[in-house]
């Protein structure tokens, strides 16, 4: 049996788990016999409310039809005895031919470790047959319509979550702060004095996201006219000086003035765009190495998955754009307000050096811890790490509940009509989620521009509020009408099955009133005569 999150490899094996053990306590009180004792004390009280008639022979026929039926539904819908074998019970994640599949204790996730009490014993779990086709049914036709109908297409919104809240090192933060003030604020100060013409860098601009290419320390324009010709102010952390020497330096070291330094002095071109040591380099592998990785997902890389967007993207908007620009200029700059303002990501860019430095880094940290949770971003995170989880409890939290609700319905078909549809329904969630994410993703990417940073897109547009509210709103109302749906179903077949006892039960009511008619005319001429 295929489920659909790591999460419900536990919920699944402990529901079905609970579920055995509840019905074990009520079958060895004696409760499983209620609904059999309710229905012969019915069918004898009922028959004597009757003026006249053989109340034996009435209630005969309703219980011997009844109890058939009720004995029908205890074994095929309560008794659990379907074996369900741990190994069963497996995720394979969609869109991936590498991924492995997962069982219980073997999901390469920390539930292992978590839940190992619950599964070490590796027992199988016993469920009525008509739940084990219904669970078979719903999962092949989930997994199976995510699986055919909907495409393997970038997540625009995992993706631009993992980007805003994305953290660098304390090493990396200095070395960005101190490239905004030594080389970007320079450059940006000799284009506004100088003002050059614009033939020497219209086209680099246009293929860069317009004038949005001139307001982040990344601009490409600059790069093109200033960073080569700039210099770092001091030395900087992580550059070998016998890669990037100072011709001053070497002057004092000869003249014996100091001795030559570890760190070197690289221009602001090779500082933001060196392969190895560079800013933008480094903010790329730290983005990337916060990506959730496991050999069990068989997922790209996130560099990987964002190169595959670029590539789409460049096509449409006739852009120029490399993934690592995206990906350094997204992280950077990826809490857009949405007047186009800077926000606390961006804040820290400007933060000065000494004691108002520092105070400003801890009011920017601080920020940055409140933006991670607060922003839209934030929540969108936390919102799709609820959907799995509410899921996989809900699922195992109606399982669990299964053998009371049988019971105290009296075995009833509405009851197991009701109960198997509303299982069902919360399996066919996961469809609902997959179609939502797609096609939020479809929307994000056909509306915003890679080139220019589409978080403020995704913070502050009514579509992103509609579709979070709809991830709750829609199951929700898909619940709701296949509840009422299935109770509506077992009505009708319970009707259907017991029409034939109210049938039986009138007509033998009536010829019994007919015999006692006469009966009590015999009696009559006796006492007579």
């Amino acid at each position: 049996m295929l489920v659909n999150n790591p999460l419900e490899l536990y919920s699944v094996y402990i529901g079905w788990r609970e579920y055995d053990y509840i019905f074990s306590a009520l079958y060895q009180i004696g409760l499983t016999l209620l609904p059999f004792l309710m229905l012969i004390f019915e069918n004898i009280t009922q028959p004597f409310e009757q003026p006249f008639g053989d109340a034996a022979d009435t209630s005969l026929r309703r219980v011997s039809i009844e109890l058939f039926f009720m004995a029908i539904i205890f074994m095929v819908c309560v008794y659990p005895n379907w074996p369900l074998q741990i190994s069963d019970i497996q995720y394979k994640p969609h869109c991936s031919t590498t991924g492995s599949v997962s069982t219980p204790g073997n999901s390469g996730t920390t539930y292992d470790s978590v839940f190992d009490n619950a599964t070490s014993s590796g027992e199988a779990v016993y469920m009525p047959p008509a739940f084990a086709l219904v669970l078979s049914v719903s999962s092949g036709l989930t997994n199976g319509l995510i699986e055919w109908s909907i495409p393997c297409e970038t997540n625009m919104v995992t993706m631009m979550n993992q980007m805003s809240l994305s953290h660098f090192s304390n090493d990396l933060s200095e070395q960005i702060k101190r490239f905004n003030s030594e080389c970007y604020q320079r450059a940006n100060n000799q284009f506004q004095t100088q003002q050059p013409s614009s033939s020497s860098y219209q086209s680099t601009m246009e293929a860069n996201g317009g004038e949005s290419d001139l307001q982040w320390i990344g601009s490409h324009v600059y790069q093109s006219l200033y960073y080569s010709k700039l210099t770092s102010n001091k030395p900087v952390a992580g550059f070998p000086y016998s890669q990037f020497p100072s011709q001053y330096v070497d002057d004092a070291v000869e003249k014996g003035e100091m001795n030559t330094p570890t760190d070197g002095y690289p221009t602001c071109q090779q500082w933001w765009s060196d392969s190895t040591y560079g800013i933008q380099h480094r903010i790329v592998d730290e983005t990337d190495a916060q990506t959730p990785s496991s050999s069990f997902l068989g997922a790209p890389s996130f560099s990987e998955d964002v190169g595959n967007y670029i590539s789409r993207s460049n096509h449409t908007w006739g852009n120029n754009l490399s993934k690592d620009d995206f990906i350094a200029r997204q992280t950077l700059y990826a809490s857009v307000n949405s007047d186009g303002a800077r926000s606390v990501k961006n804040s820290s860019l400007d933060a000065n050096q000494g004691f108002i430095g520092s105070l400003s880094g801890m009011l920017v940290d601080l920020g940055q811890l409140k933006n991670r949770y607060t922003t839209m971003p934030g929540q969108r995170a936390a919102i799709s790490e609820i959907y799995p989880m509410m899921q996989a409890f809900l699922y195992m939290f109606i399982v669990m509940f299964m053998p009371l609700v049988l019971v105290l319905g009296r075995y009833r078909f509405r009851v197991f009509f009701t109960l198997a549809i509303l299982l069902f329904s919360v399996i066919f969630c996961n469809f609902i989620w997959e179609m939502l994410q797609w096609f939020e993703s479809a929307l994000l990417e056909s509306l915003s521009n890679p080139a220019i940073p589409g978080a403020r897109f995704l913070q502050n547009s009514a579509l992103s509020t509609f579709f979070t509210v709809l991830y709750v709103i829609a199951p929700m109302f898909f619940l709701s009408l296949m509840s009422i749906a299935g109770y509506q179903v077992g009505s009708v077949m319970e009707r259907s099955f017991s029409s034939g006892t109210g049938t039986s039960a009138n007509v033998a009511s009536q010829a019994v009133s007919a015999s006692s008619v006469i009966s009590g005319a015999k009696k009559l001429g006796k006492f007579l005569l």
